[in-house]
């Protein structure tokens, strides 16, 4: 799965290489999106019955907007990723949700559970390495520094995102998601996403 989930990922590596010196200008077009217009007709991401995403940060309920959902699918590596891009209602934070699974089979994901467990401390003591231990989905997370200016960080990632339905004929996604980032200079800083939720999303196919 890494080769269709690694370009996004390395992207969020880019932004956090430059972080100290300049900040993210989003109208650049290798700026962090999902692509794809309004995610094939969101209505803004209204917590409705469609289009709606929501999360507790930190204990905290966050409302956002979807600004875009895209399914992009390879069949030369028999894979496939959805990325669910969210901004949030009092536009300071972005996150995006990416899953990934290992098929380019059809218009829509699994209705599963994938594993987010990314960049976490090796142990030394086990032969595999722990510290990629899972490619099935990841958070990307930034936040506000200015007009159209924005700061991206990596993070350690622990989680879980679950696909409940999924309309490949109506091109509707809906799911849970929970997982906790934690700064990788010093793990005792967490965010932790609780409670996440995202419904009847609709999203376009790319190719």
């Amino acid at each position: 799965m890494k080769k269709l989930l690694l370009p996004l990922l390395c992207l969020a590596i880019a932004f956090t290489s430059c972080k100290k010196e300049k900040s993210i200008d989003s109208s650049d077009p290798g700026a962090p999106t999902s692509g794809g217009g309004n995610g094939g007709g969101n209505d803004g991401g209204n917590n409705g019955p469609d289009g709606g995403l929501e999360v507790k940060l930190n204990g905290q309920t966050i409302t956002f907007t979807v600004e875009s959902a895209t399914l992009l699918r390879s069949t030369q590596t028999n894979q496939k990723r959805l990325d669910i891009n969210g901004l949030s209602k009092d536009g300071t934070k972005k996150i995006i949700l990416t899953f990934g699974e290992e098929t380019a089979v059809g218009n829509g994901m699994s209705v599963k559970t994938y594993k987010v467990k990314l960049f976490n401390e090796d142990d030394p003591n086990t032969p595999e390495d722990e510290s990629d231990d899972s490619m099935d989905g990841f958070m990307t997370y930034g936040t506000k520094l200015g007009t159209n200016s924005w700061l991206f960080d990596v993070y350690s990632e622990n989680g879980t995102f679950t696909i409940t339905a999924c309309n490949e004929s109506a091109k509707k996604v809906s799911g849970t998601f929970k997982t906790t980032l934690s700064q990788m200079d010093d793990p005792t800083k967490k965010l932790e996403f609780t409670e996440g939720k995202f419904t009847n999303v609709a999203y376009m196919v790319l190719n």
